[in-house]
């Protein structure tokens, strides 16, 4: 059986595995008696490969899309710590995506609060905080009758 060149040009964009299998499967619709049998085996066939063909594209278009609009920011955890996560959100009847990206919104929300009550409203201490903690430059006299066992007071006689 002739493959159509309309035919060719939806397997080309599929992955080599797909492609044996309808170009095989194409083939063997030849070996079928019946003309009309043939021709709708044929027709069914072409159909499933354009819609391969489409789900392929659509796919890749989508990872391009996601790649400009998207960023992965991950953290490589221990595996009880991840396990921890993962029965947290089955629990809580969510995926542990969902769960992780709630967790980074509530993080970053409980951040811009402290945030906002910070004088300067950058988290840094203003400077009036910086001078308050600052250590200060006082004079200091010791007291020697609380820190000496001898007797200081001045001697009379």
């Amino acid at each position: 059986m002739d493959i159509s060149p309309r035919m060719m040009h939806y397997v080309e964009g599929l992955a080599p595995a797909e492609r044996r299998f309808i170009l095989a499967i194409m083939r063997q619709t030849g070996s079928i008696s019946n003309p009309r049998d043939r021709q709708r085996t044929a027709k069914a066939m072409a159909d499933l490969a354009a819609q391969y063909a489409r789900t392929s594209h659509r796919r890749a278009q989508c990872q391009a899309l996601d790649a400009e609009r998207r960023t992965l920011i991950g953290a490589r955890l221990k595996k009880e710590v991840v396990q921890h996560y993962r029965d947290l959100a089955q629990q809580t009847d969510r995926s542990l995506y969902r769960f992780l990206c709630d967790a980074l919104e509530a993080e970053a929300a409980r951040s811009m609060a402290k945030l906002a009550k910070s004088p300067s409203g950058t988290g840094q201490p203003s400077q009036a905080d910086r001078e308050r903690s600052r250590a200060q430059d006082i004079e200091w006299t010791p007291i020697t009758a609380t820190i000496c066992s001898f007797d200081t007071r001045p001697f009379i006689g």
